[in-house]
C-alpha cells in the first residue's frame, strides 16, 4: 500500500519495519533451556475441563468423533467421583 504524505511517499513496509524493535537473546545459543515456570496446559485439555465444568448444559454431542466423546465421558466420571 502507498500512502501520499505531502511530498513523500510511504509504504506499509516501511511503517512496519520502522516499528519493530530490534531483539536480542537473553542468552547465548549454547546455553542450556531454562526450566519453564509455570506448565501451560494443552487446549484439549482445557476445553474438555470447560465441557467438564458445564456439562448440565450440553445438549449433544452430535458431530464430535468418537474417540472425543470418550475422553469427555472419562473426564466426566473422572469429575463426578472426585465430588
Amino acid at each position: 500500500m502507498l500512502a501520499k504524505m505531502g511530498r513523500y511517499h510511504i509504504t506499509t513496509t516501511m511503517c512496519i519495519l520502522a516499528q519493530v524493535p530490534a531483539w536480542t537473546p537473553s542468552r547465548g545459543p549454547g546455553a542450556p533451556r531454562r526450566a519453564a515456570q509455570c506448565e501451560v496446559k494443552p487446549l484439549f485439555s482445557v476445553c474438555v475441563q470447560l465441557l467438564v465444568e458445564y456439562i448440565d448444559d450440553v445438549e449433544t454431542l452430535w458431530g464430535l468423533p468418537d474417540a472425543i466423546k470418550v475422553r469427555i465421558f472419562h473426564a466426566v466420571n473422572k469429575h463426578e467421583n472426585s465430588h
